[in-house]
């Protein structure tokens, strides 16, 4: 969906012609404020969720997305009404937790703070029997000749009645620092300069980063005898990627769409690619399900959909699948460095600023004598030292 936006807030401000592009100033462009919806109903006993938001102009922040609060939100299934509640600006949580069921009829309906009114085509969930057979990392070279992991998925529906898939993931890895200490380096004083080395007080050696993916991935099986998906490319991964530093997760949800779900899915996809935003197609809007009550000529951006989801988690070691250690900390050499080698004001210097910090000490003597800098000693620089409740070592 974010990817939805990104488009749409170019198209109100970008102009396309069949035989050149042509400047333009997008500060001064006329922009066009339209309501974005986000719903995606799914088949697990949860609480279901509703974005709404609004676009934004190109030229602001993309983290300053205006979120549509105060909105009354629902979900109409035959004789019974599921009501949603605002958690969070822009985010609206039902009250009860709910569950699509196959041949049952569903449809969205939002009402404003200022009174619109929108609402969904009525849709069904269309197959639940999908499951994910399958997920696992090969080692291999890609079309662009780098060395890396990719990550693979395998699917089957036995009934034939799924065809259209979407996958979206969310990827944590581990990060160790190689040159970790049990004592750090602190400085108590700039001016006269004074340090003192004590044990860590946090932990600064096992570190973890997630990243979700942006949008979701496309692919159906109308031209196969099985509803099989096999080696479906999921992720690559180079080797000098610091998500295989050491250990790497990734959470990979698949979800089996309506045909109409799923050309939504793709042609978003297309259109919010670099080289489609800039090519000389004029690409137009792209109609989801949603559409005002109030006004047939507004521009609503957003598709209700109601969908069977699968997920599965694996693991991977670095060591298991390439032979050499990871060694791409920020540009920087990962080595021991003498005390000699740097110049004592450019020393004290790069302490203060916090970029050298590990150090290695000679028993007999009070002051360190070896340094390393910080992305090699601190693993905090990479990401957060709290370990994640799903996490495996």
């Amino acid at each position: 969906m974010k990817k939805i936006v990104f488009y749409i807030s170019f198209l109100t401000i970008l102009f396309i012609t069949s035989s050149c592009i042509e400047e333009f100033n997008a500060a001064t462009t006329e922009f066009e404020d339209v309501i974005v919806i986000e719903a995606s109903l799914n088949d697990q006993l949860t609480f279901q969720k509703v974005l709404l938001s609004r676009t934004y102009k190109i030229d602001e922040s993309q983290n300053q997305q205006v979120k549509e609060s105060g909105a009354n939100v629902r979900i109409v299934s035959n004789a019974t009404t599921y009501t949603f509640s605002e958690t969070s600006s822009g985010t609206y949580t039902s009250d009860i937790q709910f569950r699509a069921e196959i041949n049952t009829d569903y449809q969205l309906l939002i009402t404003t703070q200022s009174g619109r009114e929108y609402q969904s085509e009525v849709t069904q969930l269309r197959s639940e029997t999908s499951n994910i057979e399958n997920i696992y990392a090969v080692r291999e070279v890609n079309d662009d000749g780098v060395e890396g992991i990719s990550i693979y998925l395998d699917s089957y529906d036995p009934s034939g009645n799924s065809r259209y898939y979407t996958f979206d993931f969310q990827e944590t890895y581990q990060i160790v620092a190689p040159f970790w200490k049990s004592e750090e380096v602190v400085v108590i004083n700039k001016s006269p300069f004074q340090i003192i080395v004590r044990d860590r007080t946090e932990e600064a050696r096992f570190c973890y980063s997630t990243n979700i993916s942006n949008g979701r991935l496309v692919t159906n099986t109308n031209l196969s005898d099985e509803d099989r998906v096999s080696r479906f490319l999921i992720r690559f991964i180079p080797n000098d990627d610091i998500r295989v530093n050491s250990r790497y997760s990734i959470l990979v949800k698949q979800y089996v769409n309506t045909e109409q779900a799923y050309s939504f899915q793709e042609t978003t996809n297309e259109l919010s690619s670099l080289g489609s935003l800039f090519s000389p197609v004029q690409p137009g809007f792209v109609a989801g399900n949603i559409v005002s009550a109030n006004n047939s000529n507004e521009k609503v951006i957003g598709f209700f959909e109601v969908s069977a989801v699968r997920e599965q988690r694996i693991f991977v070691n670095r060591i298991d699948l390439i032979d050499e250690l990871y060694n791409n900390w920020g540009g920087e050499e990962c080595r021991a460095i003498e005390l000699e080698e740097i110049p004592e004001p450019g020393f004290r210097e790069l302490l203060i600023q916090d970029r050298i910090l590990g150090f290695l000490f000679d028993p007999p003597s009070p002051f360190p004598v070896q340094v390393v800098y910080k992305p090699c000693g601190d693993c905090r620089v990479w990401g957060s030292n709290i370990k994640p409740d799903f996490w495996i070592d």
